[in-house]
């Protein structure tokens, strides 16, 4: 890569020596700008710092050529940065670019198992009537708002500056919307373990209901592992079984309904409205689970999402 710049610097320095050009000052520091009458010194003198500079040529480059439209000079910044020597940038940029789609998937990875400790922790606090569990869910909602916010910089960090096409172009776009389901189901997680606060120290549901809760838990658990699953692996037959286990929480949180409105319910309006909105928590919890699997289905088959189905 030196050696390309140098080459060119090279030419440069003839096309002065010969009168063709003018040496552009605007660039070197004052050390260098009282041999700017050379480029190859500048050149040289920058080498130590030689990846720093290119990569914030380029994004001067973006900046200046993308201001207008925030991607149509992209193509031609990218390329007047190759225009002496189209291999200049490629090797380096082409691997960080994979490093960064790469990291994409490790991050909603990463979100993944925070959601899911999320949910088996919130679970056992409503369980137990266990406070500082629920404590605990609740501070750590912010950990997995962060990895959210981290992630959508990236994804649109990456669309910008590396226009990506096809499965990848979709791989970013949906890891957006992937990464705020996973947000959410973080936010209703906490959303269980407030209602176990609001409650303590009795418990936030009658003990008759604690089995169904219980397989609730579970159900949200199972979820979470498989659509951690699905995102790593791209699987879609794993996807499939996602939706089967969010049929079963719909089964579950229509049975809770049925016992509430039932009229043999003695536990008056007040635990009939917190099984009713925590019934709802796990129920949607499972619904963005859903919502990933299909974009995960949507990035390996290129299917419209609006049309996309987990189910076989």
């Amino acid at each position: 890569m030196l050696e390309a710049f140098l080459a060119i610097a090279e030419t440069y320095s003839q096309k002065c020596d010969n009168g063709e050009e003018q040496p552009n000052t605007r660039d070197c520091d004052e050390g260098t700008y009282r041999n700017v009458h050379n480029p190859r010194i500048c050149l040289i003198s920058a080498q130590s710092d030689l990846e720093a500079s290119l990569e914030a040529h380029v994004r001067r480059l973006f900046m200046r050529v993308t201001r207008c439209s925030p991607f149509g000079g992209l193509a031609f910044a990218l390329q007047s940065a190759h225009v002496r020597d189209g291999s200049i940038y490629s090797g380096a940029m082409r691997d960080t670019y994979h490093d960064q789609l790469a990291q994409i998937s490790d991050d909603l990875g990463t979100m993944t198992r925070l959601v899911g400790t999320a949910i088996s922790r919130a679970t056992e606090s409503l369980l137990n009537a266990d406070l500082s569990l629920a404590e605990v869910v609740i501070a750590g909602d912010s950990a997995i708002n962060a990895v959210n916010d981290q992630l959508e910089e990236r994804c649109l960090d990456l669309a910008a500056l590396q226009q990506p096409v096809a499965t990848d172009l979709r791989v970013v776009m949906s890891a957006i919307r992937m990464s705020s389901s996973l947000e959410r189901m973080g936010d209703l997680a906490a959303h269980v373990a407030k209602q176990t606060r609001l409650r303590y120290p009795s418990h936030a549901i009658p003990h008759e209901l604690l089995e169904t809760f219980a397989q609730m838990g579970r159900v949200a658990e199972a979820v979470t592992t498989k659509t951690g699953q699905v995102i790593a692996a791209r699987n879609v037959s794993l996807a499939e079984d996602i939706e089967r286990h969010d049929d079963e929480m719909d089964r579950l949180h229509r049975e809770l309904f049925t016992i509430v409105l039932d009229p043999s319910w003695t536990h008056g309006v007040e635990a009939a409205i917190d099984v009713t909105l925590l019934s709802r928590y796990y129920e949607r919890f499972a619904d963005h689970a859903v919502t990933i699997a299909r974009r995960v289905v949507h990035i390996v088959t290129g299917e419209p999402y609006a049309s996309v189905t987990a189910r076989p």
